[in-house]
């Protein structure tokens, strides 16, 4: 089984406190979008908020779980902890909520890259991870 977490829970400073993941880009919003693009690759889709108040504003997404970070104010990592813990799949997608352009194409090769590895980590050179655009084994 393959799940995906879309972490969501930021605190939107660089934002000016506007929640990024209602902006929209040709037409439908970031999560509508990922969410969109993540159902054609995976079997489950967890969505992780800061605190069970945001994970009301995600009601309208359906089938799609939403839980509160177990370990509050830890950033992404925090998210990514209380997201392992929810989901079924034996690996998992990790998104930010603002990648609003995901490719089904990069996350079906991420998953077929993961092997025998912990994780499946795209980078633009050695300095350049992409940790919350990957593939991990629970």
């Amino acid at each position: 089984m393959r799940s995906a977490i879309v972490l969501v829970g930021g605190a939107a400073r660089r934002a000016g406190g506007r929640e990024k993941y209602f902006f929209t880009f040709q037409g439908k919003t970031f999560i509508d979008r990922l969410i969109d693009t993540l159902q054609e690759v995976v079997d489950e889709i967890v969505v992780v908020a800061r605190d069970p108040g945001q994970c009301e504003r995600f009601c309208h997404l359906g089938d799609i779980r939403c839980i509160a970070d177990v370990r509050r104010g830890l950033g992404p990592i925090g998210g990514l902890h209380a997201g392992v813990q929810a989901v079924h799949g034996e690996y998992v997608f990790v998104a930010a909520c603002d990648m609003p352009c995901i490719s089904p194409a990069v996350v079906r090769l991420l998953f077929d890259a993961i092997g025998d590895y912990e994780a499946a980590i795209p980078c633009w050179n050695a300095d350049m991870l992409e940790p919350l655009h990957a593939v991990y084994r629970t």
